[in-house]
């Protein structure tokens, strides 16, 4: 100290120099807190504040200022006063970056060897804090990370953290807490490491409204990944502990639903005993406990449910045993938790979506699930899981699905049938979001139903279909193509819904040229996916796709060959909807159908039952030469009957 404060000394006589204030600040102020060379250290802050002030004797106010409260120091004995001088000198004079320069300093100084030393930086890191909370905001975050982080100092170190953490909350107590909440604990983490953190949030509980807090801690926990959370987890499972009933009750679905997620499956397994899994199974817990949900809590013991959150891959069972158990005891409470989870499950990572689909698959798997609505709302948010591009998600979605009766899937397809003509007529106004989510659910159970229920759900659901697809929406429409390539998976193959399938498969073909770029490309997309499922599709399909330059008449004309020479039976389906297209209000379909109708004509047979058929086509043919539009009359005229041919 000596050595340094000779050094400055002889800077300030020889040397004009712009020296760095908080850095040498940072070194020298905790060094007060050492009455061994307190004063020194004292000597050496004076010089420092003397540099600094060469070239401000302009800023005549600010130098008197300091030299005021540089000889309060000087006549100042003990050492809390002193660094309260200067701790006043600092919060008056330094600019933000170098007050920001100097915290940076302290934190280091935290580790110093000398215990005295590193409490001299802990308590100017709180005496600044508390006096410039607004200035210092972003300050905060950076010095209560390092208080977590320093497990393994000494003790009397450790207090004076925890004494500082509590001045803190008491001057700036969401600051505080969303700064500790933030904390991302090193990926190698021991017990002792643990118990720290515990320890800091365990002494500031009682200055904070436990309810508030809890609120918090919740609200991060739902808007943040599962990883790096196992501290704010255990302080949430502490806070219940001590909560009242009454606000337990109040929150417990909203806990619940927060808590479930955090169960999955963690890759790679933290060490042992804290993890977020562990963490929110101890958790759960004491949510059970302290909401006074005992036979809950006792079902669980007996089933040994508990155990099972230690084996990986374990965690549908352990799931499935919580949920039994809460639908035997607290049925009323998960109608808002399966809302809740359904509300921020676009949100959540792989691990929480696999909790979820196991929730909702358990929901489905239990006997015990009476209530009309409550079934009705599960179902209903699992066939939305089944669209999820995590393949363990649709699998547990699938096999919950699969535990209903049959008749029970084709009621509720029918019931979104019946929502989704309800809707269409206020699709304007508010029917456009009901609308979009009955076509995505009844595709999805298209995809799961028995070929029983198919067969009486796809006459029903072709002709909804037909009218969703006149609706002026892109979006709507652009739903209705992937309804139709799913009805035309299902019915291809079966003689009952051969009108079915080829109508579906008639209205993609026609809407490939859809004025709507995201229409004809989900045509282009579906039609791809349904090649399986007819011989010889494949070829053509992806033949004309492939093209560079996609040429619709050719693919069209190649087309109608494929269905003449497969399916001559269904021709009349193919004819109806060219001919219906023919007076759409869309000139782009209308061209469509002019294509169609010139290809159908060709291929056509000449005999006497087929005269009235050709007629029709023809008729249709002349009047789309005299449209409007003059682009459907230059296709219509390209799509008679011998242009093509050789």
């Amino acid at each position: 100290m000596t050595m340094v404060t000779d050094l400055l000394q002889f800077i300030r006589i020889k040397v004009l120099w712009e020296v760095p204030v908080g850095r040498l600040l940072a070194f020298l102020v905790p060094h007060c807190h050492d009455p061994a060379v307190m004063k020194e250290a004292v000597k050496g802050i004076k010089a420092v504040l003397d540099l600094w002030l060469c070239g401000k004797g302009d800023d005549l106010d600010r130098y008197k200022e300091v030299a005021n409260m540089m000889q309060c120091i000087n006549e100042q004995s003990s050492v809390s006063d002193t660094c309260a001088a200067l701790t006043q000198v600092v919060s008056s004079c330094l600019l933000q970056p170098e007050k920001e320069t100097l915290i940076e300093g302290l934190i280091q100084g935290l580790r110093d060897s000398q215990p005295s030393t590193a409490h001299g930086s802990c308590a100017l890191l709180c005496d600044l804090l508390q006096a410039n909370p607004t200035e210092l905001t972003a300050m905060f975050a950076p010095v209560l990370h390092a208080f977590l982080g320093l497990s393994d100092v000494k003790e009397s170190v450790r207090h004076s953290m925890r004494q500082a953490v509590v001045q803190l909350v008491l001057t700036d107590r969401v600051t505080v807490i969303n700064s500790l909440i933030s904390y991302r604990s090193p990926a190698i983490s021991n017990n002792y490491h643990w118990q720290w953190q515990r320890e800091l949030w365990g002494a500031i509980e009682e200055y904070c409204p436990l309810p508030w807090t809890l609120r918090v801690l919740v609200n991060y926990l739902q808007t943040t990944g599962r990883d790096h959370n196992v501290l704010a987890v255990y302080a949430v499972r502490d806070i219940l502990s001590k909560v009242s009933l009454v606000a337990v009750n109040m929150e417990f679905q909203e806990l619940f639903s927060t808590l479930l997620p955090l169960l999955g499956p963690e890759n790679p397994a933290p060490a042992a005993g804290f993890s977020v899994k562990s963490a929110a199974v101890e958790a759960l817990q004491a949510l059970l406990f302290r909401a006074q949900l005992i036979n809950v809590s006792n079902q669980l013991d007996q089933d040994g449910a508990w155990v099972l959150f230690s084996d990986h891959g374990q965690e549908p069972e352990l799931i499935f045993l919580l949920t039994r158990a809460l639908l035997m005891f607290a049925a009323p409470v998960l109608p808002d938790v399966v809302h809740q989870l359904s509300q921020r499950y676009s949100t959540m990572g792989a691990s929480q979506k696999f909790c979820v689909a196991a929730f909702f698959s358990a929901l489905l798997m239990q006997s015990h699930l009476s209530d009309r609505r409550l079934l009705v709302l599960v179902t209903e948010r699992t066939l939305e899981l089944c669209e999820d591009p995590l393949e363990d998600t649709v699998r547990l979605a699938v096999q919950g699905l699969n535990t209903l009766p049959k008749k029970e899937i084709l009621r509720f397809a029918l019931e979104q049938l019946k929502v989704l003509t309800g809707a269409l007529p206020m699709w304007a106004v508010e029917g456009k979001p009901v609308i979009l989510k009955a076509i995505s659910t009844l595709v999805t159970i298209l995809q799961l139903c028995t070929d029983e229920a198919a067969n009486k759900l796809i006459p029903k659901a072709y002709h909804t279909a037909k009218e969703c697809l006149e609706n002026p929406d892109a979006e709507i429409c652009r739903a209705t193509v992937f309804l139709l390539g799913a009805l035309v998976k299902r019915a291809a193959g079966s003689k009952e819904l051969k009108k079915q399938c080829h109508g579906s498969l008639a209205r993609l073909l026609l809407h490939l040229q859809d004025s709507r770029l995201a229409v004809s490309q989900a045509c282009q997309l579906v039609l791809q996916q349904c090649t399986p499922h007819f011989t010889g599709f494949n070829v053509v399909i992806e033949d004309h796709f492939s093209r560079e330059k996609f040429i619709f008449s050719a693919f069209i004309r190649d087309m109608t060959a494929l269905l003449h020479e497969h399916f001559p039976g269904v021709m009349a389906v193919y004819r109806d909807v060219a001919l219906r297209f023919s007076n759409s209000s869309s000139p782009a379909l209308r061209s469509s159908a002019a294509v169609f109708i010139g290809a159908l004509l060709e291929k056509i047979e000449k005999s006497i039952c087929n005269i009235i058929a050709s007629w029709k086509l023809k008729r249709a043919l002349s009047h789309l030469l005299k449209d409007s539009d003059s682009r459907v009359q230059k296709t219509a005229a390209e799509a008679m009957p011998g242009v093509h041919q050789p």
